[in-house]
């Protein structure tokens, strides 16, 4: 189709360790990608904050941001309420982001655990402000993923306990189809992307089951190339209204009408 309006939920810049010389990494490497793809906006964190610290790393967002403003938007990335280096309150930490109209949040694993005790405050104010949340799923190959052990065990447990946050799960594999249809079926404030999940005949069944208002558009950018997330939406024997919606109308809907208002140059 050739009025889609592509919404990357899922992009990293800037810079991660143990990276290629030759890797794409910087802003200016996005907008270039996204440009050849035909991708009207992307929502970006920072690799820093996934990598390093939270909040240093959301505050090298904003000037990468601002090189685009019209096609970047931006997720930050958030820890427990209270430990060191964070904020101390929710308030705090809402107000922090709507300050830079940051509607998005990931929480990356690994320093940290997802216990009530420890990240059950930062969950609640997530959840009461409906901020899309984005977690990346742990398998053999991400063994510190969330849920690396037992996916279904893990994200039950968290989505039944936080039933009105918006939960979007990042870098799932084909591999985890059982467990991921199935919180699908159990939890409506689960959503998906499909960087990593381009399962045969995916987005067909999932609209099938579950309709299309919990897909969104994907890449994983910087690190890959975004061609094969693209064709996957493109190619879906699927309404063209469900194309629109899962190109970045969903993505749009959940960030509360933040995005891309024009289509991506030509």
């Amino acid at each position: 189709m050739s009025d889609l309006m592509y919404f990357d939920c899922h992009s990293v810049i800037g810079q991660r360790p143990r990276k290629h010389r030759r890797e794409r990494w910087s802003t200016e490497h996005l907008l270039e990608d996204m440009d050849l793809a035909e991708i009207a906006g992307a929502l970006a964190v920072h690799a820093v904050a996934t990598t390093y610290d939270p909040v240093y790393g959301n505050g090298r967002l904003g000037p990468e941001l601002a090189k685009a403003p019209d096609r970047l938007f931006g997720a930050w990335c958030v820890a427990p309420l209270g430990s060191p280096g964070f904020y101390e309150t929710g308030d705090d930490m809402v107000r922090a982001m709507e300050e830079r109209d940051v509607r998005a949040a990931r929480i990356v694993p690994g320093g940290f655990s997802a216990h009530p005790e420890m990240m059950g405050p930062t969950f609640e104010v997530l959840q009461d402000r409906r901020i899309l949340t984005l977690m990346e799923v742990g398998s053999g190959r991400n063994p510190i993923g969330w849920g690396a052990a037992d996916v279904l065990s893990f994200f039950h447990d968290l989505l039944s306990r936080y039933p009105r946050l918006p939960v979007l799960l990042i870098d799932h594999l084909w591999g985890q189809q059982r467990p991921i249809h199935r919180l699908m079926e159990l939890h409506e404030n689960l959503h998906i992307e499909f960087s990593n999940y381009q399962i045969n005949r995916g987005i067909e069944r999932y609209i099938a089951d579950f309709g299309d208002d919990r897909l969104l558009f994907g890449t994983g950018m910087t690190a890959k190339s975004p061609g094969a997330a693209r064709a996957f939406v493109d190619y879906a024997q699927v309404p063209d209204e469900s194309k629109r919606k899962i190109a970045g109308g969903n993505l749009k809907r959940l960030l509360g009408g933040q995005g891309p208002e024009h289509a991506a140059p030509r």
